[in-house]
């Protein structure tokens, strides 16, 4: 209940931005604006790095799959698609390739609405919080990481992090000179056809 009250709160403040701000006041703080974009986005490169589709949450997942295969999607779950990739570094033009397939895909229209999702009006949106999500009909079923988070970024960053974790084990296990079975047909307790276990 306090999540959805909080995440009310939330959509009721956005409503009010951007504020209007004098000129005069935009162009003395440009630089400054223009610095603090700059570490923004580095900020991002740093913690998501190359999107990686297959740590999308199921409900990403799915508003893609619709996508990709000609459905429309309602208006939230365009918002909350859009808001999810800017925030996880796909940049504004592969976004809006990934609309081209909707059946009433108007290119000026999404470009408008993505641009401004991504903060071209002044504000940077993130995408809903899962209890919204499951407010508007987006949530399809959740897996084992879906228990664990309340935001769809923090299950990306979770599964990515899993994956990171997966790689080295595995890279360790396969270079390590004193591994006599490196030859990826065991793990390192030596069981043959066993998965290196998931940390």
């Amino acid at each position: 209940m306090n999540e959805l009250l909080r995440e009310q709160i939330r959509v009721i403040l956005l409503r009010q931005l951007p504020l209007r701000v004098p000129e005069k006041v935009c162009s003395i703080f440009e630089s400054q604006v223009g610095e603090i974009k700059a570490a923004y986005q580095k900020t991002i490169l740093e913690q998501f790095g190359a999107v990686e589709e297959d740590c999308f949450p199921p409900c990403m997942q799915a508003l893609v799959k619709a996508l990709t295969a000609g459905t429309n999607i309602p208006h939230s779950g365009r918002f909350a698609l859009t808001a999810f990739l800017h925030n996880i570094g796909m940049g504004a033009a592969q976004i809006i390739e990934l609309y081209c397939r909707a059946p009433d895909f108007d290119l000026l229209k999404t470009q408008y609405q993505v641009e401004h999702i991504s903060g071209r009006s002044g504000t940077e949106y993130t995408p809903p919080s899962c209890a919204a999500m499951r407010t508007y009909g987006l949530c399809v079923g959740s897996d084992s990481i879906c228990t664990k988070v309340n935001h769809p970024l923090n299950y990306y960053r979770m599964k990515r992090e899993r994956k990171l974790r997966r790689s080295l084990l595995r890279l360790l296990i396969d270079h390590d000179p004193g591994n006599t079975h490196h030859d990826n047909k065991y793990n390192k307790c030596g069981k043959k056809g066993d998965a290196a276990p998931d940390y």
